[in-house]
């Protein structure tokens, strides 16, 4: 395909990059929401959750879910799609409409895939912790060092132990939605009906699937270890939702 057989909607790719920094910032909103009611339900209950308290978490869960996943990622994807118009031969644009199941298809995909992967990632070691439970957390982690190796660290360095830890619930759930967000992007892409046909690069496809999976763990990494240790910083919030809406859409 040459240049002059495609072209964008400058107006609708703004349009899907708008949406998509919008799902992510209600989504972060909605995580703090999440880690306070976590931290009050703990301060309560103890070790113990309730069932009623258990159902009012998957709530949020499933609410930022629908947010990044079905406003951030699915609507941005068919916005960003219609941005794309195709040529024939003769210079006439292409008609393109969208298989109808193959769409609801994969909004499911990508609902069902982000919530278990925002699941898992709710269950990392800093998220439902208070600052004082950070700092015992943080001692924990610098008993393995000497003293004057602890005598050593400042502030940069507490950040990235606190920030660096353990990270294995984030990496499992960034693989998991990313893998998810990657099916939905290519039932999305063979739900397309046009006049034509669809070739695809094995490296590039790789490629995008690799970079999905970065962009869900990064995304985790800041809602439920990053924003954790800086809940009171409502720009970081938003620099948050900057980056994340670049990262899907460099995904597509």
């Amino acid at each position: 395909m040459t240049k002059a057989d495609y072209d964008f909607s400058p107006g609708l790719v703004v349009l899907s990059y708008g949406i998509s920094f919008l799902g992510a910032y209600v989504a972060i909103g909605l995580c703090e929401q999440l880690r306070q009611s976590m931290i009050d339900d703990k301060a309560i209950n103890g070790a113990r959750v309730s069932i009623s308290h258990r159902k009012k978490h998957l709530m949020l869960l499933f609410l930022m879910s629908l947010s990044i996943a079905g406003v951030g990622i699915w609507s941005m994807h068919f916005i960003g799609m219609h941005a794309l118009m195709l040529y024939d031969e003769q210079g006439t644009m292409m008609e393109m409409k969208y298989n109808v199941p193959l769409s609801v298809l994969s909004f499911i995909c990508v609902l069902f895939t982000t919530f278990v992967g925002m699941t898992t990632a709710s269950y990392d070691v800093m998220f439902s912790k208070n600052k004082q439970e950070i700092l015992e957390q943080l001692i924990s982690d610098t008993k393995k060092l000497s003293m004057n190796e602890i005598r050593r660290i400042d502030y940069k360095k507490m950040l990235i132990i606190i920030s660096t830890k353990r990270l294995g619930r984030l990496l499992l759930g960034g693989v998991i939605t990313g893998g998810g967000v990657s099916v939905m992007h290519y039932l999305g892409m063979v739900a397309m009906i046009f006049d034509g046909r669809i070739i695809w690069n094995p490296a590039i496809v790789f490629a995008s699937v690799l970079v999905a999976i970065i962009a869900a763990t990064a995304a985790f990494w800041i809602f439920f270890r990053l924003l954790s240790i800086f809940p009171e910083m409502e720009v970081l919030r938003l620099v948050s939702a900057v980056i994340m809406g670049i990262a899907v859409c460099g995904m597509h």
